[in-house]
């Protein structure tokens, strides 16, 4: 190569710009720092889905809380000369076949309904995830009785379990709650079981048990809270179900029973009247529907926001 080229090729100190050196750009973060639940928070609230059903499982429940006290109707009493009213400005849902006001009913029932979803997803949270835990830490021959225990009381049909616990303890909500929740938590102990199971193979876990923790403080530091994400979904899906356990049985009579008062009771009553007064069974059954399908929604947003495979 002639000289001519060679100093043709070479570059000038004009072509170079120099930066301030003002911070080290190579070690700047990309993005904030955000932990688990900050991002699930962020996961979720792009799913729009999920957003809309909890935005209207939030009005639901608003209404339950201060629904009663918008009218100046007591739920368990009426006028028989008001009865099977349309809906109007005085009853703005209309009336039952007692004259009590429906839309005082259907908020107030909503409270029980709703609060046996609540109650029961959270005592089979309680139950399944200490059994389940328990079941997968210890393993071997624990484990293989405890779930033959499990599978037998799924085998248990859910009728028989509920007119046994009415026959014993009478019918009303202890009874139903009790009968929901006797073989209600063994779905959550399995699912808790599997979770551990997995969890338990990790070297965090291996490095606790070679430095001598107790059993009872790595199933309380360590396992359950990795469990939590798992267990949150499977409560929205659980709440439902119990919702419909409720609405179901206190349709054939098992359920809460008068003055008390539920969306399940409200539409075994209005039942006999549909074909004349359409309206007494429409919007207790609207909101079953209603709730069960945000709830139902609301969990699938869930499961993708609490899943650490999908983070970014």
């Amino acid at each position: 190569m002639s000289t001519h080229n060679i100093e043709k090729d070479q570059l000038t100190k004009n072509e170079f710009q120099f930066l301030e050196q003002t911070q080290c750009l190579s070690e700047s973060i990309s993005r904030p720092s955000t932990t688990y639940w900050q991002d699930a928070w962020r996961r979720l609230k792009k799913n729009k889905v999920a957003i809309v059903a909890l935005c209207i499982l939030s009005f639901i429940i608003i209404m339950c809380l201060i629904g009663p006290y918008l009218t100046p109707y007591e739920y368990n009493i009426g006028e028989v000369s008001n009865n099977n009213e349309p809906p109007s400005k005085e009853h703005w849902f209309g009336t039952d076949s007692l004259g009590r006001d429906i839309f005082t009913r259907v908020w107030m029932g909503g409270r029980v309904s709703i609060g046996i979803g609540i109650i029961g997803a959270i005592i089979d949270i309680i139950i399944g995830l200490t059994y389940g835990g328990i079941s997968a830490y210890f393993g071997g021959k624990v484990d293989n009785i405890m779930m033959r225990i499990v599978e037998t009381l799924v085998s248990i049909p859910y009728l028989v379990v509920v007119v046994l616990v009415s026959l014993i303890i009478g019918q009303g909500l202890l009874s139903l709650i009790i009968a929901m929740t006797i073989t209600g938590w063994c779905h959550m102990a399995r699912l808790v079981r599997g979770q551990v199971l997995q969890i338990k193979q990790q070297e965090y876990i291996l490095a606790a048990r070679a430095l001598g923790t107790s059993p009872v403080r790595i199933i309380a530091q360590h396992l359950i809270p990795n469990t939590i994400g798992v267990m949150v979904v499977a409560a929205t899906f659980d709440i439902p179900s119990f919702i419909f356990g409720e609405a179901f049985l206190s349709y054939i009579g098992l359920g809460v029973q008068s003055p008390m008062t539920s969306w399940g009771a409200m539409a075994s009553s209005a039942q006999q009247h549909m074909m004349f007064y359409p309206y007494q069974l429409f919007f207790p059954a609207l909101l079953i529907s209603l709730t069960m399908l945000s709830f139902q929604l609301l969990g699938d947003g869930l499961r993708d926001a609490l899943d650490p495979k999908l983070r970014e």
